[in-house]
């Protein structure tokens, strides 16, 4: 099974040997196949989707840091034992009451079996 774990270990490895395969094919056959700006182009493309995975985590972490840093309730939930237990057992009401209020499964997919039609007659 293709897992991101898989991909992340050997994607890099398995692009590394294409472009050497791509290369030697070129050279060998006295073609243009090979072009070092595509390698360029393909690496910084590699790059920017490890940033566009990490950026996004890194933010909410800075912005999780400093909503703790203002909230009220953290001196209560450091030092006293028994908020921890109390957030333990109200976690799966508060994941209770929002799955009760707003379904997704009703939004998320449309009806099935239903024609919808323009109002000049066409589909």
């Amino acid at each position: 099974m293709l897992t991101a774990e898989w991909v992340n270990q050997y994607a890099l490895p398995a692009f590394l040997l294409a472009i050497l395969i791509e290369a030697f094919g070129s050279f060998f056959y006295q073609k243009s196949w090979y072009q070092p700006r595509d390698t360029v182009l393909s690496l910084g493309l590699l790059v920017l989707s490890g940033l566009i995975d990490v950026l996004p985590k890194a933010l909410a972490v800075i912005v999780f840091y400093h909503l703790y840093e203002l909230s009220p309730l953290k001196t209560v939930i450091g030092t006293q034992w028994w908020a921890w237990g109390l957030l333990f057992l109200l976690d799966p009401v508060r994941r209770l009451s929002v799955s009760a209020c707003c379904p997704t499964s009703q939004v998320a997919q449309p009806r099935r079996g239903v024609d919808v039609r323009r109002s000049d007659g066409k589909t």
